[in-house]
Order: structure tokens, then C-alpha cells, then sequence
């Protein structure tokens, strides 16, 4: 049996330490290859959602009454004819020279004072919240494709029902002295994200009266508003309002309760829902046919007055008070291939490592560092072969079909190589126990890491007490040993 000096033994170990690290070159490509077919179907999202719309949210509805604010006017009328408003005037005069003083006070003493106009002018309007509002919305779910790229969409029925309070409430935001509500001009505004995603409008109705709908805006951002002119019977008391919509959207929805209590009620066929928001589920659940959420909640009771002027929210602030459902992909093959290329340089070492001692116990087969590269690169391939076939036939049946051809390539490989099928079948088993150990990684989301972690040591300590009476000097020794204990 040929003998190695330990020399050769460790100018092997370092080759193979080397390769491993060159190795990491065709790794980082295919890590950027999915990097940029993930930015593809990025924009294949955004073509779908522009269609059908984006992550939708809704919110109110307000009760919103317009102010005017009064400013008078006086105007001087002088010999000459001309008249000039008092508003125009400067407040102060600058000090002037006793001629100059003389010459303006006989130009002014024919002049006499015209009557006050008043005009009225736009001021911040005042907005009421609801006392009460329960939102009930149904999601029917689908996929949409572009191209080999797909991204789960929805049509939501929402029905908001609730109630304002006194809308007589609204006077004590105003100087009555100075400004007036103009009641004729109120509008119901339901705040929204697009006002194009809104399939249909079956109801809007205050006080059990249909309102007109028009576009409007809340808070820097798009709204729908119904004209609703109040008189004086209806400012006094309780109106009831129930708004119903069908809208579009993409990936997820959040409503916002801009309301004192409110209760919030979302189901639909999804079956990997994730719940997110201001407000914690009250009850939830989940299976295969899909999810039913509710939600409760008090929080603008506290951050909010029942009446307010102008826009006392911005959109962020708006969104952050608002829960919501998304439509979760768990099975995204992006995220796998990811999972699956940074592990990656741990099976390659974990590979090249048995491989090396497989040569050094055997003591009859020696592999050139080319034959280590060769099935390094085959390795390599693996990942790139992963990422082509996940984009066509998922990620699973993707995986166990790169897995098998790559275990049967090497095994193959390694039966020419060693002149033994005993052997080979002994590699390829070893592959096939690893890649299936990488696969149970890459499936598992909450212990992804513990699995990985109990992997690296299986396999080294492993290792470590197959070979614990192995001679690197001797390694022919070193098998005659193993083969006798």
C-alpha cells in the first residue's frame, strides 16, 4: 500500500482548503443571479399590482363640516374718486417731516369714510369621528401571473357601519363671533388608498339616506366623500351611517378605525395569513380554507378628540393606527435559494472533508486536486440547477430533482474514480443524508438555525470518532488499524 508523508498530507489539506475558498466564486454568482430574478419578479409585482391595485387600506369614516371665517373691509374714498381698501393700508405710518406732514393732512381732509364690506372666507374645516364603527370585510383571493412570476391578489367586500355623534358638537371648535359652519356643504369622508381600486359602490348612506359620492382628499391623502347637508333636526341627534364597497388590491389590506370604539371583522380564503398592526388580534383562525380575524379596539379615544380642525393627522401617523391582514408566500423560492446558496459552502467543506478522509483511511485511492475542483464545481451547479427548475416546477420538486441527478453524478463519479461501487454507494448515501438534513434547514422557518447549528456538529463529531485512531503520518497503518478494531 503507497505510504504519505505528512507533507503531502497537509499540502493536500491546504489545496483543499483553497479550492473551498475559491469555491465561494461560482457561490456569490448564482447568490446574485437570485438577487436579479428576484428584482424580476419584483417588477412583474408591480405590473400586476398597478392593474389590479396596490397594498390597500381604509379608514373613517369623518363627518367633515366647512367653516368660513369673516374679514371686513374698509375702503376711503377720496375727491378724486378713488377708493382704497383699509386691508391694503400699512398698520403704521413712518414718521414724516412737518411740510410733508402739513401737505398730507389737507390732502386727507377731504376725503370721507365709506361703508364696511364683510367678505367671507375658506377656513380649516371642522371634522367629527364616529362614537361607534364595526368594519366587516371579505377577501376572495387569487393568484395573478406574469410571465413565470405570481402574485396573490384580492377583491374585498367591506361594509362600514356606525354612528356619529350630535353634529352640534362641531360648534364648539368655532368663534362664533368671527366664523360660521356651513352645514349645507357637509360631507361623509371615508379616507383610502386609491380611489381607482374601488370596483363598486353599493351603498352610502347617512341617516338612512343615500348620499352622492365624489372624490376627495383626507390628510395628504385620497378619499371618498358623500354630500350629506345637515339640518337643524339632524345636528341635534345620533346619525347612523352604512357604507358599502368593493375594492382590489394586492398582497394586503389594513383598515383604520377612526372611530372612539370599534370592532373590525376580516376573513377570506387564504390559508397563510399574517396579522399585523396597531392592535393585536382579539381571536383568530386559521386552516386550509382560509383565516377569520377581529379585531378590537379604543386607542383614538384617547389620541383623538370627538371634533378637531384642519388635518390633525398625517398619512403615516394614519397608517400606524390601523390592523390588517397580509397574504404571506412562505414558500417563496427566492427566499429558499437564498437559504439554500449560504449554506452552500458548508456542504461543500463538509463534502471535500469526507472525501479527504475517505482517501487517507483507504489507504489504496489517492484523488488529485482536479477530481476535488470537479466535484466542487458539480456542487456549484447544484445551486444554479436549484434556482432554473424552482421558477418552473416549485421549490420542492425543484430541490429533490437537483439533489437526486447531483448524488447520482457524484456517486457515478466516484465509482470510476475508486474503482468501487461499494464505495460509491457509501458517498452517495452520505450526499443523500446530507441534502436531505439542508432541505429540512431550508423548509423549517423557526429552526432554521438550530438545525443547521446540530448539523455542522453531527457531522464533525461524526467525522471526529470515525477517524479518532486514525495516523496522518501513517495512513495506511491508520486503516489497518480501523479495519482490525
Amino acid at each position: 500500500m503507497p505510504r504519505f508523508d505528512a507533507d503531502s498530507v497537509l499540502t493536500k489539506a491546504g489545496l483543499i482548503g483553497l479550492l473551498t475558498l475559491l469555491l465561494l466564486w461560482p457561490l456569490g454568482q448564482v447568490s446574485s443571479l437570485v438577487t436579479e430574478r428576484e428584482a424580476v419578479r419584483d417588477q412583474a409585482r408591480e405590473t400586476i399590482a398597478a392593474r389590479v391595485g396596490e397594498r390597500q387600506w381604509i379608514a373613517g369614516p369623518v363627518l367633515r363640516i366647512p367653516v368660513q371665517r369673516r374679514r371686513v373691509i374698509i375702503a376711503t374714498t377720496a375727491t378724486t374718486g378713488t377708493a382704497t381698501p383699509a386691508s391694503a393700508q400699512p398698520a403704521q405710518a413712518a414718521p414724516a417731516s412737518p411740510a410733508r406732514a402739513a401737505t398730507a393732512s389737507a390732502a386727507s381732509a377731504p376725503a370721507s369714510t365709506a361703508p364696511a364690506s364683510t367678505v367671507w372666507e375658506d377656513a380649516e374645516p371642522v371634522y367629527l369621528r364616529s362614537s361607534d364603527l364595526e368594519v366587516r370585510g371579505v377577501l376572495k383571493t387569487q393568484q395573478l401571473r406574469k410571465g413565470l412570476h405570481q402574485i396573490p391578489t384580492y377583491e374585498v367586500t367591506l361594509v362600514l357601519g356606525g354612528r356619529f355623534g350630535a353634529a352640534d358638537a362641531a360648534s364648539r371648535s368655532i368663534d362664533p363671533a368671527e366664523e360660521r359652519l356651513l352645514w349645507q356643504a357637509a360631507r361623509v369622508v371615508v379616507p383610502l388608498s386609491a380611489l381607482e381600486s374601488i370596483r363598486r359602490i353599493e351603498r352610502f348612506a347617512l341617516d338612512g339616506q343615500a348620499l352622492e359620492t365624489v372624490g376627495d382628499g383626507f390628510a395628504g391623502s385620497r378619499a371618498l366623500a358623500g354630500r350629506a347637508p345637515l339640518d337643524e333636526v339632524q345636528r341635534r341627534r345620533e346619525l347612523p351611517f352604512e357604507i358599502g364597497l368593493v375594492v382590489s388590491g394586492s398582497e394586503a389590506l389594513k383598515v383604520v378605525p377612526l372611530s372612539s370604539s370599534s370592532k373590525v371583522s376580516l376573513r377570506g380564503n387564504w390559508a397563510h395569513p399574517d396579522f399585523d398592526g396597531a392592535e393585536a388580534t382579539a381571536s383568530r383562525q386559521v386552516d386550509a380554507a382560509g383565516f377569520a380575524a377581529n379585531w378590537t379596539s379604543t386607542r383614538l379615544r384617547w389620541t383623538l378628540p370627538p371634533a378637531w380642525r384642519g388635518e390633525a393627522l398625517t398619512t403615516p401617523e394614519l397608517l400606524a393606527a390601523g390592523s390588517g391582514v397580509s397574504l404571506f408566500q412562505p414558500l417563496d423560492v427566492y427566499v429558499l435559494n437564498y437559504r439554500a446558496v449560504h449554506y452552500g459552502v458548508l456542504f461543500v467543506a463538509i463534502t471535500f472533508l469526507a472525501l479527504f478522509a475517505w482517501e487517507h483511511a483507504s489507504g489504496g485511492v489517492r484523488l488529485h486536486p482536479v477530481q476535488y475542483l470537479l466535484v466542487g464545481l458539480a456542487l456549484a451547479i447544484f445551486f444554479l440547477l436549484l434556482l432554473a427548475l424552482s421558477e418552473h416546477i416549485g421549490f420542492d420538486a425543484a430541490y429533490a430533482l437537483a439533489a437526486t441527478s447531483l448524488v447520482l453524478l457524484i456517486g457515478y463519479y466516484v465509482a470510476g474514480v475508486a474503482a468501487s461501487r461499494r464505495m460509491a454507494a457509501g458517498v452517495s448515501a452520505a450526499l443523500g443524508i446530507a441534502y436531505g438534513l439542508l432541505y429540512a434547514i431550508l423548509a423549517s422557518e423557526d429552526h432554521a438555525l438550530l438545525l443547521g447549528a446540530l448539523t455542522v456538529f453531527t457531522a464533525l463529531a461524526t467525522l471526529m470518532i470515525a477517524t479518532r485512531r486514525f495516523d496522518w503520518r501513517r495512513p495506511a497503518t491508520a486503516a489497518a488499524q480501523a479495519s482490525g478494531a
